[in-house]
């Protein structure tokens, strides 16, 4: 029995290639910030290269874990929850419509209680490469599901939430 074929992604968001081309200035910006250990700075990079893009774009998920990790680095762990769980959402596919919905965004909320962990397992086998880079070909959508959910899972237990951090870290298992 041979398995499916990997199936395309039911949504993805392109734009121009300009625009990702001035979001990855803001990006390489953040990081020289982030290298030198200045990481409001950093994350003031990443956040402008977050907003160059449109939302739910790929090339959102490498600068939300990104600048999750320059809110960690700052004593934000609430800050790197929320953007590890936004990075978690563009890959699983849960549009920012849908999780407004849910109870949005921001706050805890959503990665405590509303959104169903189940939605956010993610198996890249069972989904088509991105081909195109205005849709954000150049994600390894594999490698940043493994590193936002690892750095969620630090972050609950930088808050002291281990039930929240063991679930993450069984997500990965």
């Amino acid at each position: 029995l041979t398995p499916p074929p990997p199936a395309p992604r039911s949504s993805l968001v392109s734009c121009s290639p300009n625009t990702i081309s001035q979001s990855a200035k803001f990006k390489v910006q953040g990081t020289e910030y982030f290298k030198l250990g200045q990481y409001a700075e950093a994350h003031a990079m990443y956040t402008r290269a977050i907003e160059a893009l449109p939302s739910g774009h790929l090339c959102r998920v490498p600068l939300y874990n990104n600048r999750s990790l320059a809110s960690s680095r700052n004593g934000d762990v609430k800050g790197a929850v929320n953007d590890a769980g936004r990075a978690l959402r563009v890959i699983c596919g849960i549009s920012e419509g849908e999780s407004n919905a849910l109870g949005g965004l921001d706050g805890l909320q959503e990665d405590d209680t509303v959104v169903d962990r189940a939605k956010l397992v993610f198996d890249p086998r069972k989904e088509a490469k991105v081909t195109k880079l205005e849709e954000g070909s150049e994600v390894d959508l594999g490698a940043a599901y493994v590193k936002a959910t690892k750095r969620r899972a630090e972050s609950y237990e930088g808050m002291e939430k281990w039930g929240e951090a063991k679930k993450d870290w069984e997500l990965l298992l």
